[in-house]
């Protein structure tokens, strides 16, 4: 047997690890969020919402948003979605887009009183799941520090080091990395362990999965929600 054959061999067999038990098509369920998160909004402020819908090819689409105030003695909001206080009292905002039929919407609930307030910085989380015959697990954090989004694990996580060019992306379709934010390739692969990412590039909530890719065969091999 020559070498060649023997490497196609391997190759074949590290193929077939990887790949998931079943054939998922690359769709995901379209997401539709406020992301502008207020506690409270002073008298007389004004504040621009911001809304993100994310398509179900998992990529961002500038849409129509349809902004209602269902409290309007105590809020208004114009159709761009710039938020104004009244008076004092609590207030709801909705949002709304329609999708291919689909009516996607989210809403806000906050307090109109002597100040602005945004919320407390979100602390997200998940758990990393394999989604191949390789062993890949742990539990992580993603949350903003200063001028950094950082991503943590706990030492619950663990990789399999036979898993040829392994690199972890964030994205909103676990099952490609086009459009994905590719983080880099895996180099720790038991225990504690951070990436920090620039936040003037990314948003916290811009991705809604963290996924681990096989390059060199291009499928997945896990991934994990992020989740609040």
């Amino acid at each position: 047997m020559t070498r060649h054959f023997w490497t196609g061999i391997i190759c074949c067999l590290l193929f077939s690890a990887c790949i998931k038990d079943d054939i998922v098509p690359d769709i995901v369920d379209p997401v539709f969020r406020i992301d502008t998160r207020l506690d409270s909004l002073g008298i007389n402020d004004s504040v621009q919402l911001e809304a993100r819908f994310i398509n179900t090819a998992g990529q961002e689409e500038t849409v129509s948003i349809i902004w209602e105030s269902l409290s309007p003695d105590f809020a208004s909001i114009d159709e761009n979605g710039l938020l104004s206080g009244i008076a004092e009292g609590p207030a709801l905002i909705t949002a709304q887009v329609e999708h291919q039929g689909e009516i996607l919407a989210d809403s806000l609930a906050f307090y109109v009183g002597q100040e602005t307030i945004f919320s407390d910085p979100l602390i997200l989380s998940g758990t990393i799941v394999s989604t191949s015959s390789y062993e890949l697990q742990g539990a992580f954090t993603f949350y903003e520090e200063g001028q950094e989004l950082v991503l943590a694990f706990d030492e619950s996580y663990k990789a399999s080091t036979a898993l040829p060019g392994l690199y972890v992306y964030l994205t909103n379709n676990p099952n490609s990395v086009n459009e994905a934010f590719e983080i880099g390739p895996v180099e720790i692969f038991e225990g504690e362990h951070e990436y920090r990412l620039s936040a003037s590039a990314l948003g916290l909530e811009e991705f809604g999965y963290l996924l681990y890719w096989c390059k060199p065969f291009s499928v997945e091999v896990g991934e994990g929600a992020i989740n609040e």
